[in-house]
């Protein structure tokens, strides 16, 4: 007696180790990768990946192509580099020869942070007691809108401190210096309020 059987082998089946990245606030210019994981949840075929796309240049994947073998991971990493002081939320799209699912979609997010660099860092030691304070900026500010009410620095013994507020154009950079000295040991607060306007409003 004969018998014989027929069948298809399971095909490739994807899977995402997220559905969400969320980036958080980054400074503008700056790039900040996280890690996507594309698994292959099928035991006999080889998943393709034939391409990751995003309708925003901000967002970018590598590699955006690959082959999965059964039960295996494509590791890709996300880069995030905002240009702008937006929030942005887009998808990556990515496409492969999954029957049920051609196409997949893993949300992305993340905001553009104004402030690129402060000067003392944040938690700096031995810093002289007479420092100025300055913070750069990754697009143009309306230098007028710079005073004791939208850049405040304080002292925790001192209290608020007063001081002169220069903007240089060039370096796009709100420079604080201190009528007087800060006092050894404490800490020196420096807190941009709502008040601070971009150039143009």
């Amino acid at each position: 007696m004969k018998v014989y059987l027929s069948g298809t082998s399971p095909p490739p089946s994807i899977a995402t180790d997220q559905n969400i990245l969320d980036f958080g606030s980054v400074k503008i210019g700056q790039g900040i990768t996280d890690t996507l994981a594309i698994v292959n949840t099928s035991t006999n075929n080889d998943l393709s990946v034939s391409g990751i796309t995003s309708s925003n240049a901000v967002f970018v994947a590598s590699p955006t192509t690959g082959t999965v073998s059964p039960g295996d991971t494509l590791k890709v990493a996300v880069t995030f580099t905002p240009t702008a002081i937006v929030a942005y939320t887009d998808s990556l799209t990515i496409s492969s020869n999954d029957p049920q699912n051609p196409t997949t979609k893993v949300y992305v997010s993340g905001s553009g942070d104004p402030i690129v660099a402060v000067s003392p860092s944040e938690n700096a030691l031995n810093v002289p007691v007479d420092s100025p304070i300055s913070v750069t900026f990754g697009v143009e500010m309306n230098s007028a809108t710079f005073d004791a009410n939208s850049f405040v620095v304080e002292g925790s013994y001192t209290g608020k401190l007063s001081g002169s507020y220069i903007y240089d154009v060039a370096s796009k950079t709100a420079t604080f210096t201190p009528n007087q000295s800060y006092l050894v040991g404490e800490r020196v607060y420096v807190c941009l309020t709502t008040d601070v306007q971009f150039d143009g409003g």
